[in-house]
């Protein structure tokens, strides 16, 4: 079985799969109490999995009734997101940055899997 962080990944990938609404709303702490973890935990994960780049925009409200929103963009035109991507680029690129991008690229079926490896 994979990481912490990929299995918490994977779960919250699996809720929005699921949701006609193109976003889910969770609880840290249900999170962290699910996957036997602590809250800080969660959060690693949404924010180094769940980022803009990655094409998702991840919203929290605190308090008692308090949630985590994480919402899935939705796709543009392939000419569109294709440009977007180079905006993002610019001049230089982190190791980090090229896989979030590589993943999106792969997750919006502008590339494939194969390609994306390479």
């Amino acid at each position: 079985m994979g990481s912490l962080a990929d299995r918490i990944e994977a779960h919250i990938m699996r809720l929005l799969a699921h949701s006609d609404e193109g976003y889910v709303e969770v609880r840290r702490y249900e999170l962290a109490h699910l996957f036997d973890c602590v809250p800080s935990q969660v959060t690693y994960v949404l924010s180094t999995r769940f980022t803009p780049d990655r094409g998702f925009i991840v919203e929290s409200r605190r308090g008692g009734g308090g949630y985590i929103r994480i919402v899935a963009r939705h796709p543009r035109p392939e000419r569109e997101r294709l440009a977007g991507a180079w905006r993002r680029i610019g001049q230089a690129l982190t190791e980090a940055e090229a896989e979030g991008l590589l993943d999106w690229l792969e997750r919006t079926g502008v590339a494939t899997c194969r390609q994306t490896t390479v």
